[in-house]
């Protein structure tokens, strides 16, 4: 949907999905089920952007939960090419307010290559800061279909009860491919992600090397 502001376009898109398993930064949200979600945006010409997410979620003692994100943020070119970005966002909890969290992000991106680092103070409610760097990139083969893949490293806390506090580190890699059918958008994924930091409430969701499906459609 696009808007004329000024001589310029705004757009507002809305994307309804469904994934087989709702994975963040490798870890289940939804304790290996799937969950519907949806996703609004809006981007004004001059570089500002802001929207929400929400999705089912199903954590250690939330049981059958919504999250709900809003975001925000500026994106501006500094060359043909290349863009820089930074935002914010926070993350709510139907059930759990406690484990709300807030993060900061920066990113720089490039046509095919994307990369951003996000900071948390309190990450699903933990009082220590948690950083996350991620880089992303795809690949097309044709008009509608584009490889994809994720990179990502997590900087937590130590685990309660840790004599010596030590920062811990986790990876997480996601590769797949994506198809555009008109409105439609379909992904397949394998993803693969280190143990998962003890600390958190959200749940093993089974193998941490799995296939992802989704489904959406853009209005």
């Amino acid at each position: 949907m696009l808007f004329h502001l000024g001589g310029a376009l705004a757009q507002l898109s809305t994307t309804a999905s469904i994934v087989s398993d709702y994975r963040a930064r490798g870890v289940s949200l939804s304790d290996g089920e799937a969950a519907p979600q949806l996703t609004l945006n809006y981007d004004h010409p001059r570089g500002w952007y802001l929207g929400g997410f929400a999705s089912r979620v199903n954590l250690r003692g939330v049981e059958d939960s919504t999250q709900l994100i809003p975001y925000a943020g500026y994106a501006h070119l500094l060359s043909p090419g290349l863009s820089w970005e930074a935002g914010a966002s926070k993350s709510f909890f139907q059930r759990g307010a406690k484990y709300a969290y807030a993060e900061t992000f920066i990113g720089l991106a490039t046509e095919n290559l994307s990369g951003r680092l996000s900071y948390a103070p309190h990450y699903f409610g933990k009082k220590d800061g948690t950083l996350y760097a991620e880089l992303n990139g795809n690949a097309p083969l044709n008009d509608s279909v584009r490889l994809v893949a994720h990179l990502g490293l997590q900087r937590s806390p130590s685990p309660p009860g840790i004599a010596l506090p030590t920062p811990t580190y986790r990876a997480d890699l996601r590769l797949g491919l994506n198809v555009d059918i008109a409105s439609w958008r379909l992904q397949l994924a394998w993803l693969a992600a280190q143990k998962k930091h003890p600390a958190y409430v959200y749940r093993d969701g089974g193998n941490p090397q799995t296939w992802v499906s989704s489904v959406g459609y853009e209005f």
